[in-house]
């Protein structure tokens, strides 16, 4: 029995990495190295579910530009991505409602509001690379 279970377990292991595609985000637009760079990527069905994302990360920003990579399967994402320059895990606004820090997502969109996931969604279906700006609106 415990021979099934493993056998199973490695099976759908092996199978999800061979569906895994290489996800690398070019960030470009980083203006200091203060505090640090969120990023989440969101599948479709699980849109701005922080609690479930399809994969996240907090790393330290460097001035320009950074490159960030991970393996994700097939699917439909879509990348947000905010530079806390205050560490305290939230974008920060002002008394009009618009961000302090620098934020990007995938597709680089002009908004008039929130995101729509059609607005900043991408197929993953093979190695792709998604370059995204990040924006300073003060």
């Amino acid at each position: 029995m415990k021979k099934t279970i493993l056998s199973i377990a490695l099976a759908f292991a092996t199978s999800t990495q061979m569906n895994a595609h290489k996800l690398t985000i070019k960030l470009s637009g980083i203006d200091n190295e203060k505090g640090q760079i969120g990023i989440v990527v969101f599948s479709k069905d699980r849109y701005m579910d922080y609690k479930n994302p399809a994969w996240a990360t907090l790393t330290k920003p460097q001035m320009g530009e950074m490159i960030i990579e991970t393996n994700l399967p097939n699917g439909e994402y879509a990348i947000m991505v905010m530079h806390d320059e205050n560490k305290n895990m939230t974008v920060d606004f002002d008394r009009n409602g618009i961000p302090t820090e620098a934020t990007g997502m995938s597709n680089n969109p002009e908004l008039k509001g929130f995101p729509k996931f059609e607005e900043i969604g991408f197929a993953l279906n093979g190695d792709k690379t998604v370059e995204i700006m990040m924006v300073r609106y003060q």
